[in-house]
């Protein structure tokens, strides 16, 4: 025990008391300063201190060693019985990984009006303040983490009744115990309070069983908690001032007491009862910010004022968040109002620039090039020959082409005639490109000679069948049949509520899903990418993408509503790094869009020429890793965006520019989205709380084509403004305080592997059709450099050859 006495004036001294736990615990320390000051007194006044009778800790030791440990053991095994998932508080600090403490705390106080309330409600139901703040503290818990069964430590006395004289004996007693709250969310809390202290005067009996072996028999070993709860019902003040009348202690008068402890938990909440329940919050600054513990203040009052208003308050009915949070993240975060060209079709904005940029190139693709006025011509002939075969209004119009200039004069052909196009790779198996068309009931497919061929040829099929007609009307691009002579611009028959595209994304029941997107709803994804992304005219952009992604989007349909050249890779390009670098360097490319897994191919094939020629690089379709960030900026000049958002809601819904030390993360909403992060229940979250991420907005798609049960299911009334919808991502994310996002992964089985959009429920139930297999589970594995790869683990009822289950796969997904 160390002792340090600071005087600071003639009768003014500061008193610094400290020791180790092993030695004492909090109870303790009343005990022992009333003694020491006791004996101070005596030798002051030269008399033998009359100290009390002393009762040896040696004593409760007897008593521990007679308790049964085989009965207490069976008691906490049963007790945390299926528990599986820690509970834990959102850390919003990267963890330093060397067991690093720097010790902060929050000390605030409940007033008189709400302490008396709470102890009324405790008294009511015949609990403990210590029972009501368990609960309060597991309802906070089930919020941040998204769960219905919660454990956190909580310390106990450990003097036990039976041991005479524990009260007063001097040792170490106190220990750490786990607390499960489990939730039933129709449970009324004033029911949940009476449940957890029977449940708390049950495990009493066995508060001395160590909480090493405790974790030892669970589940989660040592990671069972991840902090603790102190109830400090000895408050030391009581102990030792104003013992003796109105002098204080033994005439000492004694004030500002401070106790300072640090456990080897990031987190502690301290509850100390009196008139006004005081209340520290003690955390390790390296893994918490001031400003996410200033959070878990307003949070806890404001459960505390929702059940003293109510105590018979449904759990399911609490929230905690404040009326300022609810302004921030409504108002402040989501402030995206903005102006752009919602009245008019993409086709026209195209139509604008080929009028004043007429001369100028819009496509190339290896030798082949047209200029707007060119592209303008050409897609108004093949038009007009549409409208002749029926195409009218969201009438949807398959495509299916080499990347070539053909692809673009198709899309922007299908667009003038009033129709949406669907996009369809060449390199599907033939019975997936037969489900999109039958599916979207599409009467007209724009395809090349050399690649219908092919498909009918029967390539990629279970059954091959060459006068097997895909689609009941087929036009060649490469033919100039399908071009009437007319080139004029068309009349416009549609409107920026038409359709115009329909992709089709993967479905976990095992068909794929067509997304319908509206003219509107790209324009205001031009706007939103335009505003914060130099696409300006004069500049290059690399088509890069499959004509069946989204994302491909960004590289057609916006670079020719805002004027630039669209260089399209070919197959080659696409997959050989070497030839990548060649077209961006030969066409002089300034803009890339690429996913972070094509990015780092590029970049592990040494061939580096092309990274000092770009300004932009777009990284989207998968997470971005903060190495291949730092590489990408060390290695290029070039501004680096990362971007998110599902083909619901129109390509990118959020971006962040992340060049240089740039906090990496998803960014903010683009222009006319507003993202809500929330609950199951649809409620927001607090900055700093994962939930699902929910998009709004004018971004939102129509949606999923002939399954209007799914598209109710996904794109719910938005419960914040119910003139609008909101999709709900399936996405994992939370608010940061600056009003970014971060991303933290699936909430179901849908992974993205090389920018994919897969679910793995679709790959385990074609699986599962296959004859011999009767489970599967699909995985997701780390592969080389980091890059994943899907790996199924397969039950069959007699040996299988993996190759031909692979075969068996690439005829269908």
């Amino acid at each position: 025990i160390n002792l340090a006495v600071f005087r600071t004036d003639s009768e003014i001294h500061h008193l610094i008391f400290s020791f180790h736990h092993i030695i004492m615990d909090g109870w303790c320390l009343g005990i022992i300063l009333k003694e020491l000051f006791q004996v101070y007194k005596s030798l002051e006044d030269s008399q033998l201190a009359a100290l009390k009778t002393v009762y040896s800790y040696g004593n409760y030791i007897v008593w521990l060693q007679k308790q049964d440990r085989k009965a207490a053991r069976k008691y906490w095994k049963k007790y945390l019985n299926g528990y599986q998932q820690q509970a834990s508080l959102p850390k919003t600090k990267t963890l330093p990984g060397t067991g690093e403490y720097e010790y902060n705390d929050l000390f605030f106080k409940l007033d008189e009006s709400l302490t008396t309330s709470l102890a009324s409600v405790a008294k009511k139901n015949s609990v403990t303040l210590n029972s009501m703040f368990q609960v309060i503290w597991g309802i906070l818990l089930k919020h941040y983490c998204g769960v219905n069964d919660v454990v956190f430590g909580a310390v106990v006395s450990g003097r036990p009744y039976e041991v005479m004289g524990a009260e007063k004996m001097i040792g170490l007693f106190i220990n750490t115990i786990p607390v499960r709250i489990t939730f039933d969310e129709n449970k009324a809390f004033c029911q949940l309070i009476r449940d957890t202290q029977a449940a708390s005067l049950e495990s009493e009996k066995y508060h001395y069983f160590p909480l090493a072996q405790i974790q030892a028999d669970t589940e989660l070993r040592q990671g069972l908690l991840d902090h603790i709860m102190i109830f400090e019902n000895y408050p030391v003040e009581k102990e030792i001032s104003g013992s003796v009348g109105n002098e204080g202690l033994f005439g000492y008068r004694m004030s500002n007491i401070d106790v300072f402890e640090q456990t080897n938990y990031d987190f502690n909440i301290i509850i100390m009862p009196g008139s006004e329940i005081a209340v520290k919050l003690s955390y390790n600054e390296l893994v918490y910010s001031r400003e996410f513990i200033t959070k878990i203040e307003g949070h806890l009052k404001e459960i505390i004022k929702t059940i003293i208003k109510n105590p018979e308050v449904c759990i399911n009915d609490i929230s905690i968040l404040t009326q300022e949070e609810k302004k921030q993240i409504l108002n402040d975060f989501n402030a995206t109002a903005t102006e752009y060209e919602k009245d008019r079709t993409i086709h026209q904005l195209f139509e604008k620039q080929a009028e004043i940029i007429g001369d100028e190139i819009a496509v190339v693709c290896g030798n082949e090039t047209l200029t707007y006025a060119q592209l303008n011509r050409r897609a108004n002939q093949l038009a007009r020959t549409l409208i002749e075969k029926g195409v009218k209004p969201d009438s949807i119009v398959g495509i299916m082409t080499a990347r070539s200039v053909d692809m673009m004069v198709g899309i922007m052909g299908v667009l003038k005639a009033g129709g949406a196009y669907l996009p369809i790779d060449p390199d599907y198996p033939t019975d997936r490109i037969k489900f999109m068309l039958e599916d979207s009931k599409a009467e007209i497919l724009l395809t090349q000679k050399a690649i219908e061929r092919e498909k009918r040829s029967g390539t990629g099929t279970e059954n091959p069948s060459p006068n097997e007609v895909l689609c009941p009307h087929t036009l060649y691009l490469d033919d100039e049949h399908v071009y009437a002579s007319d080139g004029a611009n068309p009349v416009p028959v549609n409107e920026p509520g038409n359709l115009v595209y329909v992709i089709y994304t993967s479905g976990s029941t095992g068909k794929p899903k067509g997304v319908m997107i509206e003219h509107r709803n790209v324009a205001n994804f031009i706007k939103g990418m335009t505003e914060k992304i130099d696409f300006s005219h004069g500049k290059t952009i690399l088509c890069l993408t499959t004509i069946s992604f989204d994302i491909f989007v960004l590289e057609s349909l916006l670079p020719l509503a805002m004027g630039l050249k669209i260089v399209i890779a070919n197959e080659t390009e696409q997959i050989d790094p070497h030839a990548l670098n060649d077209v961006i360097i030969k066409n002089r490319v300034h803009i890339i869009q690429t996913t972070p897994s094509r990015m780092k191919l590029l970049i592990d094939s040494g061939d580096l020429r092309c990274l000092k020629q770009l300004t932009e690089i777009l990284a989207g379709g998968e997470i971005l890793p903060e190495a291949l960030r730092k590489q990408l900026s060390s290695l290029s000049d070039a501004k680096i965006y990362n971007m998110y958002g599902p083909t619901e809601t129109t390509v990118w819904s959020t971006l962040k520019e992340v060049t240089g030390d740039m906090d990496l993360n998803i960014g903010k909403p683009i222009a006319n989205t507003r993202i809500y992060i929330v609950d199951k229940h649809n409620r927001l979250q607090p900055v700093g709380v994962p939930g699902e991420l929910c998009i709004c907005g004018d971004g939102l798609a129509r949606g999923y084509l002939n399954r209007s049960e799914l598209t109710a299911e996904k794109f719910i009334a938005d419960p914040y403004n119910n003139t609008q919808r909101m999709y709900r991502t399936g996405d994992l994310a939370r608010w940061l305080p600056d009003g970014n996002i971060e991303f933290i992964g699936r909430m179901d089985n849908q992974v993205k592997v090389r920018g994919y959009r897969i679910e793995l429920g679709e790959i385990e139930t074609r699986l599962v059709k296959y004859d011999t297999i009767q489970e599967a589970v699909v995985m997701v594995g780390d592969g080389k450099n980091g890059v994943p790869y899907l790996c199924a683990y397969i039950v069959c009822d007699q040996p299988v050859d993996a190759a031909d289950i692979r075969a068996y796969l690439a005829k269908y997904l």
